[in-house]
């Protein structure tokens, strides 16, 4: 048998075996134009069922072409592995992740060169992948770069089978290099130590996978920037912070499935009301009844001090004794008027009890409630008021083409603005994610009662939070994979809480009702003690009093 036939026979029997199970996948092949990779290109093609792209040395793609199941790259030599593989990054349908068969297509002598050959696929962050080649017989050969162990996978009787196994599912404390630095609240760094959610959601994600971690910090205050160069630049795998997608940064990168939505949203202080706007104690009745209350004291006592200058009543003796009764106390001589002035009397006296009822409500009140403070609620509002808004200039660009605020944004680093927003600068607003937001909101109502900002409740620009790692990671879907397990099962949220029930960062509605207790109404009784101790000192001068001028007597 003539050595072209017998390499034929094998690469049969291999191709054969595999398309038996891949009826429904899709391929490409690659470099199937050179002399000594023609034949056996074209007896994979002729052999291989599924849906398939020849890629040719002048391939251009006119239209979309999805992502592909299987990659057959065909190889002269060993050597110019790094090459093909150069050109098939070029390619959009490429998946790296997805199963990638190099075929040498010549007989070899020996295979020496085959772990050599592994590790330089490795570096190339190609993790599914198998080298066939015909020695003796045909040879399948897979690596586990975790274990740094080059497995035959012929050895198997149904080899077909464990072509592609799962390498990701125990990485044996293999080291990962991540890209962290600390972005205050979401991550910091104290005495050496990382902490934050995104830290937690690391070191859960990894244990999954019996993975251990090198942190590398990006040059200082080089933030995403730098930590983007870095996962380009293959000094780090993945950059592990949230970041807020946004489509014009950072398209070499890939980025996983989204982690936790996210919105673009201001951060609003209290404004400062008027005097014509506060609420005081003339606002709980209108004008119109301040004005009539005072007019019907003043006819009174015009009316009566006219009917009474017979008994040489004054007008501030009048006054006096009706102020007297506005109070709650007793009216003089009210039995000696006549019928019509009790009438009128009658109804001052009553108005006089709505006026305390209502005085009496207003001042309960002031001790359990805060004044009421003019928000601003919707986009248009925020649109119309004169506030400069403080914000990064990625996010700026962001809001910008929708909102129309371009005359009112100042652009400005990170840390200034967390630096102004954390020192309670509300001498304007300030643009920045929720996630930001509610971590801030949190802090500062652990410290002051009123807080002197709010949310505003109406998002400028809805999105979502990724990470973002290497292009053509193998890495990408595992993360995934563990990143949704993680949140199906609320792990991170556990670890945060240390198996509280959750709160606030699973529901980040919060309930406006509140029950009134004893300690809301502490004040109101304080008031009372104070004054029943003031009417007791009162009582007791006057005894004292009354006994001294029975003595003098």
């Amino acid at each position: 048998m003539g050595q072209t036939q017998f390499l034929e026979d094998q690469f049969k029997k291999y191709i054969v075996n595999y398309q038996r199970f891949k009826n429904d996948s899709s391929c490409s092949y690659t470099n199937v134009n050179s002399e000594d990779t023609q034949d056996v290109s074209n007896l994979f093609i002729k052999h291989n069922q599924c849906a398939s792209v020849v890629v040719g040395d002048n391939f251009t793609a006119s239209g979309y072409i999805p992502k592909l199941q299987a990659t057959f790259i065909f190889l002269k030599t060993v050597q110019e592995i790094v090459t093909q593989i150069g050109k098939l990054r070029k390619h959009k349908f490429w998946n790296s992740r997805k199963e990638n068969h190099f075929v040498i297509c010549r007989r070899v002598n020996d295979i020496k060169f085959l772990p050599g050959l592994m590790q330089t696929i490795w570096k190339q962050h190609i993790l599914n992948f198998v080298v066939v080649l015909v020695w003796k017989r045909l040879e399948i050969f897979s690596y586990n770069p975790f274990k740094e162990e080059v497995i035959n996978v012929t050895s198997h009787k149904f080899w077909h089978l464990h072509l592609f196994p799962d390498k990701l599912s125990n990485l044996y404390g293999y080291q990962l290099r991540v890209s962290l630095f600390s972005y205050f609240p979401l991550i910091t760094k104290e005495n050496g130590e990382w902490m934050g959610e995104d830290y937690i959601r690391l070191q859960l994600v990894t244990s999954m996978i019996n993975a251990t971690f090198k942190i590398i910090e990006p040059p200082e205050n080089t933030f995403f920037g730098g930590a983007y160069n870095d996962v380009m630049n293959d000094v780090t795998d993945f950059c592990f912070i949230s970041h807020y997608y946004m489509h014009y940064l950072y398209q070499g990168a890939e980025y996983t499935y989204t982690h936790q939505p996210d919105q673009i949203i201001a951060v609003v202080p209290f404004q400062h009301q008027t005097l014509f706007h506060s609420y005081t104690i003339f606002s709980i009745f209108n004008i119109t009844v301040w004005v009539s209350s005072i007019s019907m004291i003043t006819i009174l006592v015009i009316f009566t001090t006219i009917i009474n200058l017979l008994k040489t009543k004054v007008v501030q003796i009048n006054c006096l004794e009706y102020f007297s009764a506005c109070l709650g106390n007793y009216l003089p001589s009210f039995d000696t008027k006549p019928f019509t002035i009790k009438i009128v009397l009658l109804i001052f006296i009553l108005t006089c009890i709505i006026i305390r009822t209502a005085f009496q409500c207003f001042l309960i009140s002031t001790f359990l409630t805060p004044k009421p403070d003019d928000k601003i609620t919707t986009i248009s509002e925020f649109r119309k008021s004169n506030l400069n808004i403080y914000t990064s200039a990625f996010l700026a660009n962001m809001i910008l083409f929708n909102e129309n605020l371009g005359a009112r944004v100042f652009n400005m680093s990170g840390p200034e603005r967390t630096k102004r927003l954390y020192s309670l600068d509300t001498s304007a607003s300030y643009i920045i994610t929720l996630t930001l937001a509610n971590k801030f909101m949190a802090t500062v109502k652990s410290k002051y009662a009123r807080p002197p900002f709010y949310i505003l409740e109406e998002a400028l620009v809805p999105g979502m939070d990724m990470y973002f790692f290497q292009r053509h990671s193998p890495y990408l879907e595992k993360f995934d994979e563990c990143l949704l397990r993680q949140k199906q099962y609320a792990l991170s949220e556990i670890r945060i809480h240390s198996g509280s029930s959750l709160k606030e960062n699973i529901s980040r509605s919060e309930n406006s009702h509140i029950a009134l207790r004893m300690e809301h109404l502490q004040s109101v009784f304080h008031i009372f003690e104070i004054g029943l101790g003031l009417s007791v000192i009162v009582f007791m001068c006057e005894i004292l009093f009354k006994n001294r001028r029975k003595l003098i007597i």
